[in-house]
């Protein structure tokens, strides 16, 4: 596991190995939002705004107060889902 730090501060070498971890990783298997964002390619911060803003954008656990988890078969599960043939099959979130 790397250890948490502020996301700018990470390396893209080590966004790359966050990545690979939820690429390999149990279906089961939880992960940091700093994992998920970087397999997603997106921001921690972006992360937090989808919680905050749009909660079925993709699920998450949060099994204390201020914890916050997603599962490796959520996050594989959204990625099957955002992906589009032509620009015709893609529906802007409303």
């Amino acid at each position: 596991m790397i250890p948490r730090k502020k996301w700018a501060t990470y390396t893209a070498h080590e966004k790359e190995l966050m990545k690979t971890a939820v690429t390999h990783a149990s279906p089961d298997e939880y992960f940091t939002p700093e994992y998920a964002a970087a397999f997603i390619g997106v921001s921690p911060r972006t992360l937090q705004s989808w919680r905050d803003n749009d909660s079925d954008k993709l699920e998450y656990s949060k099994p204390c107060r201020s914890v916050v988890l997603y599962q490796a078969r959520v996050l594989h599960g959204f990625l099957q889902r955002m992906t589009y043939k032509c620009t015709a099959n893609y529906r802007k979130a409303s």
